[in-house]
């Protein structure tokens, strides 16, 4: 007779016992009218969000309730906080059930000191949200430190609370919205019809709390941008944010790198050839490794300095007079500033490239330093400082384009030794000068400098 078996644990039967009923409520603090829960299902932790009893019946905050449900159904990104359905619940009422996140808001974390990477990746991650959902034409419209929320494990953003945000497609809360500092001045404004550029906005101010708490994570000059009140003179999308950040992250290290390296490389294409007792020509490897400086200076020139135009006179509360000053005194200290510098590159009595590109950044250093200290004497935010940065990048990059334009047809320092125009003695002379200069305005660390010059010593 033929036997079957079966295989499998053996034991009783199982028996569900499980609901899907929540539990364990924990009331979360919550402004406004809703009211939040944090509850148990299956052992795992949601978030409930409901109406406050004084709000529950009203027509209106009900359809607020269902708008951000429908908002948040359309969204699913890795850094958004994850709707998982609407529902009655016996303790809340009717309620949108989400995602648990363990983590903290976005001050709390800054506060803990993160590495540089951690921030920038923060940073990141904000953007590709708001590029996502904005690709959706949803505008969030209340984008502040305490609704990005940072998780424990991995430290990933999700970006909560979409109750303020908005969609052409829908016809309720189209009154103003936001928080103050962060709302951006179009939010205040019944009468405008608000897009993405309202969060960029709101982001501008976030970024500005990230940088001022960690000296990293982002660029003063994208602050700027982001926070001009002229929405029209605003990045246009994430995705300019997001170029303009990687740039300046990149610019900040490649200038100093790139100056160090030609500076290094120069210094082996030395040892190379008095070692070998070869011909004087740089070796390829070395040639192909060095990258041009002005590449980089041309890269900073026409991407990060060039993006606005010239304000010509602007009537800011009234005073005409005053912001028309204000402009008359940036340009006295732009033609101040390149004066300087055209008398300094006038007066060297050999310019090469290598002196004219560490001319250049010095005027770039000098500006930027004096365009700052005179905007954080203007009201925060303001349209007056706004239109006095942007007036003076316009002047900036008009100088700076004279001033190469002028001086750019100089030679190379090391194609003059190689071509035996000057001696090896003044080539590495006159190389140390350009390193001290290099060290003088910050572009290479005392390190750095002492390195090059022991190295060259030694040849």
């Amino acid at each position: 007779m033929e036997q079957t078996s079966d295989s499998g644990f053996v034991g009783k039967p199982f028996v569900d016992k499980s609901t899907n009923e929540f539990t364990d409520y924990v009331e979360m603090p919550c402004g406004g009218f809703n009211r939040l829960f944090r509850a148990k299902r299956y052992g795992k932790w949601f978030v409930l969000k409901g109406l406050k009893l004084e709000y529950s019946s009203n027509p209106f905050y009900r359809e607020l309730l269902g708008k951000e449900f429908e908002l948040g159904m359309m969204l699913s990104h890795p850094n958004i906080v994850t709707i998982h359905g609407r529902e009655y619940d016996a303790v809340l009422g009717d309620c949108i059930v989400m995602e648990y996140v363990d983590g903290m808001a976005l001050m709390d974390f800054l506060d803990s000191k993160p590495s540089a990477e951690a921030v920038r990746k923060i940073v990141d991650e904000i953007l590709s949200a708001m590029s996502y959902f904005h690709g959706l034409q949803v505008v969030h419209r209340d984008i502040k430190p305490s609704n990005i929320l940072i998780t424990r494990n991995g430290n990933n953003v999700k970006i909560i609370d979409f109750g303020f945000s908005d969609t052409d497609s829908h016809a309720i809360l189209k009154q103003p919205a936001g928080t103050a500092r962060y709302a951006a001045p179009e939010q205040y404004d019944e009468n405008v019809a608000i897009d993405c550029r309202a969060d960029i906005y709101s982001f501008g101010m976030v970024l500005k709390d990230i940088v001022s708490a960690t000296k990293i994570g982002g660029s003063k000059a994208v602050v700027r941008k982001c926070t001009q009140y002229d929405r029209e003179k605003r990045y246009a999308n994430a995705a300019e944010i997001q170029k303009a950040i990687a740039f300046h992250r990149r610019a900040r290290i490649l200038v100093p790198v790139v100056v160090f390296m030609v500076a290094v490389l120069t210094v082996v294409a030395f040892w190379v050839r008095n070692d070998k007792n070869v011909s004087s020509d740089v070796p390829n490897i070395i040639s192909d490794t060095i990258v041009k400086i002005d590449t980089i200076f041309s890269e900073i020139n026409d991407t990060s300095l060039a993006d606005s135009v010239v304000a010509q006179r602007v009537v800011m509360d009234g005073n005409t007079d005053y912001s028309q000053s204000l402009f008359d005194e940036a340009k006295l200290q732009i033609d101040a500033l390149s004066a300087a510098i055209n008398a300094e590159l006038a007066s060297d009595t050999l310019l090469t490239q290598q002196y004219l590109y560490t001319y250049l950044t010095k005027y770039y250093y000098l500006s930027q330093k004096k365009c700052d200290s005179i905007a954080l004497q203007l009201p925060e935010g303001s349209v007056l400082q706004s239109q006095f940065v942007s007036h003076w990048d316009a002047l900036y990059k008009r100088s700076f384009e004279n001033i190469h334009e002028k001086f750019k047809s100089c030679p190379n320092l090391y194609d003059l030794y190689q071509s035996g125009k000057i001696t090896r003695e003044f080539y590495l002379e006159k190389s140390k000068q350009n390193f001290r200069m290099q060290y003088e305005i910050g572009l290479i660390t005392k390190d750095q400098y002492e390195e090059m010059l022991m190295q060259i010593d030694l040849y």
